[in-house]
């Protein structure tokens, strides 16, 4: 048991724990070097989930310290990539412990997984949304959402610490375009990539989530992004047997309620 790291993390903290946390936490500490190694980078978040009691709390997706240190949107791109992976690693710490000490079923394990890709990719949409319209100077136009297909083990909501995110990107082709862009397919892709790259891209703060984009229709050699009509025409037309299954667990994580509606 790694007492002796857990101990020294309490002393320079000056914490005194419930009988319940003391036990914990030499266990934690010795089965995963993650949780010991950002325990004593970032401190302060192990420190507000002991004193939040978030650690001995099932979790559920309206707790109240979930959105603890939430990402800003008005952040600059370096601030809001910082903020979003504090955020996951807060998180990831609060999962880990539970999941460790065996106070967590498998369910809520995965159901915490789920809920922080579903929240962190929706508050990145949100995010690059506004940063694109204003990079391709379109900030007034009244674009629908980019419509974010969760698939694989993240479609059925059984992700573990591990896992990557599949996804598939659609936009409405019955909008109009903008003046000043030459289609709706280079702003949508515009908006995936910089989705991805705010996800996936490691800094010194780590990554968010592994963004895997392979189910799409062709998969690597198709099109990033792809427009309801044609999302249709591939899935009836070209689709092989397996791409048709995969769709029984596909869940939608964006899109407004009419463009959910005309894809079911």
């Amino acid at each position: 048991m790694n007492s002796h790291d857990w101990q020294e993390w309490l002393d320079e903290q000056q914490l005194t724990v419930e009988k319940r946390l003391s036990e914990q936490g030499p266990l934690v500490f010795t089965y995963s070097k993650y949780v010991k190694q950002q325990a004593f980078l970032k401190p302060e978040l192990l420190r507000h989930l002991i004193e939040s009691q978030s650690l001995t709390t099932k979790f559920t997706s309206t707790g109240p310290a979930n959105l603890w240190q939430q990402p800003v949107l008005s952040a600059t791109e370096a601030d809001f990539m910082r903020q979003l992976r504090r955020f996951r690693t807060y998180h990831m710490l609060w999962i880990y412990w539970r999941d460790l000490s065996g106070n967590a079923e498998l369910e809520e394990t995965c159901s915490h997984i789920t809920w922080l890709a579903d929240y962190c990719l929706d508050l990145t949409h949100h995010w690059a949304e506004k940063a694109t319209r204003q990079q391709l100077k379109i900030a007034d136009a009244q674009l629908l959402p980019l419509i974010i297909i969760a698939m694989g083990k993240y479609g059925s909501e059984e992700l573990n610490v591990s896992s990557d995110i599949d996804l598939i990107f659609c936009y409405s082709n019955d909008q109009l375009i903008p003046d000043g862009l030459r289609s709706l397919e280079i702003y949508y892709t515009r908006l995936g990539q910089l989705i991805i790259r705010l996800l996936d891209q490691r800094t010194a703060d780590g990554f968010v989530f592994r963004v895997d984009m392979r189910l799409r229709p062709n998969g690597d050699s198709g099109a990033l992004v792809t427009s309801e009509a044609a999302l249709e025409s591939y899935y009836l037309e070209q689709g092989r047997d397996w791409e048709r299954f995969a769709l029984i667990k596909a869940r939608f994580v964006t899109g407004t309620k009419r463009q959910v509606d005309h894809l079911q």
